[in-house]
């Protein structure tokens, strides 16, 4: 059977600029206007919300990895908007993760903002505020306010009580009006109460008389409390007899994933681009020298190498219009020396000396199209040390080299079929191809499995599916086993090759392609996507100061009500145990937890706030007096939506 596709030059090469303009056109129509940052802000000084009776001489950030600066990484301003002059920034040469900010001038009484604006290891920006107060000298309203919080209650946060209560009393740091106060059993029963009164003895304190008598079981009370025109409120809790959970019985669940395209604009059609024209040219080549040893039609393969150069060249030189876009307030020398910047423009500069000086020497042309992959290695998620550092990048480097092999040599394999002994061509070369083309697929699999497991550590099938990077992973499996499975017939069609046998083989060929480049699209998707919105999980698992030894388990392990039971091995007499949960910029709150014996503690109530990382305290108060300390990191999955972002802050 005769393969014919009649080329012409002149035809393609106004198809080739067609093609530019047309793809050029659709990155501006699909360019995203927002981007999630692929890092976190872990502390601050002064923290959000501070008040500080002088001024700070310099500011300190810690972030979740080590940072990207320029010259407009941090501003503070104050209320008016006036900006103060602040030094050059600098990082802690003994843990790169804190960036210190000295602030040159005295700042007067006001509330300031700062604002921060840097760039995570993976070329993804970090752009967050937060507001801290100078304080005035006179305590003025909104100073009261500040300060205001329940400085004790009876009965108390935490406490196991053997009867019912009367009443119950609250004591404030402030004196406020109690505007609205709730008392809820186990089962969200609202239970009758009197209106808050306060004592005339003291405006601080409040008393609400229960008019019922309570049953066993843990009791929720929320109350609201206001200065002015401005409110605050907490939540507390105490038991009867026995601790009860108020987690409900009936438990949400994740349900079938929504894919939702929101997430595939410019950027990620630049990068399909990319890919598809890069790893294509790299892996079809090293079928052509390697593989198929120059047989095969060459002068189409020839052809078709421009094409994959251009598409190459379009999708790299889109993705830094792009990035200049995004980062339009930077001068151009901030922009030039940002990593992604100087890699994307390095692999520009050797893909065109590769394809235009070195082309025809084989084992030059190969070495320097193959680095031109590897440095993608250098800006994606395997770019940070939280991600595997240097191991990492060796990892993704033989995940991207097994792409290119498998994916560019199917391309090349059709690509080069001769019209002539198309059926012997497929034998000898489709034979051939398919060791490397098993092999390549086993690398896949494996270098894909240990990524996923370094990015998220801990998940469930719900967590995965909680997350868009988590569902675009399954989409991605799921395409990768139907390549498998037309891989698998297509090796056993292979030995059975004869001429009646071509159109079907190649149908199914054609199907792979497909397949290959919906795969490529969900790559381009997940590099611009956080893998920690996938993950699950309370770190560290036991937390060891001392002899004592501290586990924290969490069910069920979504956004809502939950209960949390934190568990002391070899611990002292306690006195009192209290959990503290801060999500950066300024959501906190603090409970103390119900003792159940045998050194194990719970707390039951709404305490994971939203998706995203939430810093847990375990603060262990002995008998004697002395405290201790167990820091926890929470990995909440999901996506937090923007509005709820910009209602965080």
């Amino acid at each position: 059977m005769h393969i014919t596709n009649n080329w012409n030059w002149s035809v393609k090469r106004s198809g080739l600029t067609f093609i530019f303009v047309l793809l050029a056109i659709m990155f501006f129509f699909f360019a995203p206007l927002s981007v999630d940052a692929h890092t976190t802000i872990e502390k601050s000084f002064p923290e959000a919300g501070d008040s500080l009776e002088e001024s700070p001489s310099m500011i300190d950030i810690w972030f979740l990895d080590s940072v990207e600066i320029h010259s407009g990484s941090f501003k503070v301003t104050d209320q008016d908007g006036r900006e103060f002059e602040t030094g050059q920034p600098f990082v802690n040469e003994k843990d790169r993760r804190q960036v210190t900010v000295p602030i040159k001038e005295d700042l007067p009484p006001s509330r300031y903002t700062v604002r921060i604006d840097v760039i995570a290891p993976d070329g993804h920006p970090l752009t967050e505020s937060y507001q801290f107060e100078v304080e005035e000298p006179e305590i003025s309203e909104e100073d009261m306010f500040r300060d205001l919080r329940l400085e004790k209650s009876n009965p108390e946060d935490g406490v196991i009580l053997s009867s019912s209560p009367d009443k119950i009393e609250l004591w404030t740091t402030q004196p406020a009006e109690i505007t609205a106060f709730g008392l809820f059993d186990d089962k969200d029963e609202v239970v009758r109460t009197s209106e808050p009164l306060v004592d005339p003895e003291n405006p601080k304190h409040f008393i609400i008389e229960v008019e019922e008598e309570l049953n066993k079981g843990t009791y929720t009370i929320n109350w609201y409390a206001q200065i002015g025109d401005k409110s605050k409120n907490g939540i507390f809790y105490f038991a009867i007899d026995e601790v009860t959970s108020l987690v409900s019985a009936e438990r949400g669940s994740t349900g079938l994933p929504s894919l939702s395209f929101g997430s595939v604009g410019g950027k990620q059609w630049a990068h399909w681009l990319a890919f598809l024209g890069l790893l294509t040219l790299f892996g079809g080549t090293w079928f052509d020298v390697v593989i198929a040893k120059k047989k095969g039609n060459q002068t189409r393969w020839k052809k078709v190498t421009l094409y994959l150069y251009g598409l190459s060249m379009l999708g790299l030189f889109l993705l830094l219009i792009e990035r200049r876009v995004e980062f339009s307030h930077l001068i151009w020398t901030d922009f030039i020396s940002l990593r992604f910047t100087w890699l994307t423009g390095l692999q520009m500069v050797l893909l065109t000396v590769a394809y235009w000086f070195v082309r025809k020497w084989n084992k030059p042309y190969l070495i320097l199209l193959g680095l031109t992959v590897l440095l993608w290695t250098l800006t994606g998620h395997s770019a940070s040390l939280r991600y595997g550092g240097v191991l990492g990048v060796g990892v993704d480097a033989l995940h991207l080299l097994g792409v290119s092999i498998w994916f560019g040599g199917l391309f090349a394999l059709f690509i080069m079929t001769p019209k002539e002994e198309a059926v012997s061509w497929l034998k000898e070369a489709g034979k051939s191809f398919s060791r490397w083309a098993f092999w390549s697929m086993i690398i896949i699999i494996l270098t894909g499995i240990w990524m996923t497991l370094e990015y998220v550590p801990t998940f469930t099938l719900e967590s995965l599916l909680a997350s868009e990077w988590g569902t675009m992973l399954w989409v991605k499996t799921v395409l990768v086993i139907g390549i498998i499975v037309l891989a698998y017939g297509q090796r056993r069609s292979i030995k059975r090759m004869s001429s009646t046998r071509v159109r079907s083989f190649f149908t199914r060929f054609k199907m792979e392609l497909i397949f290959g480049a919906l795969i490529l699209m969900a790559a381009a998707v997940l590099i611009d996507l956080e893998p920690s919105a996938a993950e699950q999980g309370v770190y560290p698992q036991k937390a060891v100061q001392g002899d004592m030894e501290v586990t924290v388990e969490i069910d069920p392990f979504q956004i809502g009500r939950n209960d949390i039971t934190i568990r002391f091995e070899n611990e002292p007499e306690l006195k009192q145990v209290k959990a503290s949960f801060f999500m950066f910029p300024s959501w906190r709150m603090e409970n103390n937890a119900f003792p159940l014996g045998d050194g194990e503690y719970r707390l039951t109530g709404n305490f994971l706030h939203g998706a995203g990382t939430i810093y847990m305290e375990v603060e262990a108060i002995q008998a004697n007096g002395e405290t201790s300390i167990f820091p926890f990191r929470i990995q909440v999955p999901g996506d937090m939506p923007e509005s709820l972002r910009e209602y965080a802050r």
